[in-house]
């Protein structure tokens, strides 16, 4: 076996991933809850992934992660995120905007949105301070 999940409420690991990003190693999957992100070292001599840190991947409902690798050599998350869609639509999903995926020094995944989508927004606009009143 590769990996094992010591936390005890985990019966089940689903849509798993392992893969490179830079010299370290990352395991993610779905517990039937948020999903969850490993990062350590992998022995291949024995087969087995060695985690270092742990953390949640996305707080949120999205799911069913995958890793693709950009012609820029950027490790590129996609996620599953589920829709509150009317089940007679045919669809209740949508794939979220992709993340940029590095380990930092301390060890830990981090996420970051791709600069290319910077080009989808547009002029920012604000608004002055105003003065928020209770209902009657």
């Amino acid at each position: 076996m590769v990996f094992e999940d010591r936390d005890r409420e985990v019966n089940n690991i689903e849509c798993p991933n392992l893969f490179k990003v830079g010299s370290k190693w990352v395991l993610l999957y779905a517990p039937h809850k948020p999903c969850v992100y490993q990062v350590g070292s992998f022995d291949l001599a024995r087969g087995k992934f060695i985690p270092e840190r742990r953390g949640t991947l996305d707080p949120g409902t999205s799911y069913a992660n995958n890793i693709s690798y950009d012609d820029k050599g950027r490790c590129l998350l996609w996620l599953w995120g589920p829709t509150n869609t009317d089940s007679d639509k045919g669809w209740n999903g949508a794939m979220v905007m992709p993340r940029i995926l590095t380990v930092g020094e301390d060890g830990y995944l981090r996420q970051a949105p791709a600069p290319e989508f910077e080009m989808l927004r547009g002029e920012m606009k604000t608004a002055p301070p105003a003065e928020l009143q209770s209902k009657p």
